[in-house]
């Protein structure tokens, strides 16, 4: 399951992932929120946060999050990936060297760090 955050500017949307991503996370969450961003600025970012109870991504999701990156390739500013689980970080770097915008990875002790990044 996939719940936004509310504390973030509107520039940048916050997403914290806990148990399995599915398809419906981004087609009732994820995808409304960029949306709406996206129709009051040019650019946006993400906070994405997998914590402890993140146990991984269905293919449908996989497939939402790839459509949704290239579609709006171009409109991303910065997207900080917050987890402890190591294949999450790798993949997110080397997926993050292929795209515009920057990325970057924090472990959940460095949240405060991500948030500030990603907001600046």
């Amino acid at each position: 399951m996939i719940t936004l955050l509310n504390d973030l500017p509107d520039h940048v949307i916050g997403l914290v992932a806990d148990g399995q991503i599915t398809r419906e996370d981004y087609s009732q969450t994820v995808t409304p929120a960029v949306k709406a961003a996206l129709a009051k600025h040019a650019k946006v970012s993400i906070y994405y946060e997998l914590g402890t109870g993140f146990t991984g991504v269905d293919v449908g999701a996989g497939f939402e999050d790839f459509f949704l990156g290239v579609t709006h390739l171009m409109s991303w500013k910065r997207i900080a990936v917050v987890t402890d689980v190591e294949w999450m970080r790798k993949g997110s770097l080397f997926f993050g060297n292929l795209m515009p915008a920057e990325v970057q990875c924090y472990t959940m002790a460095e949240r405060d760090q991500a948030r500030a990044w990603v907001v600046g």
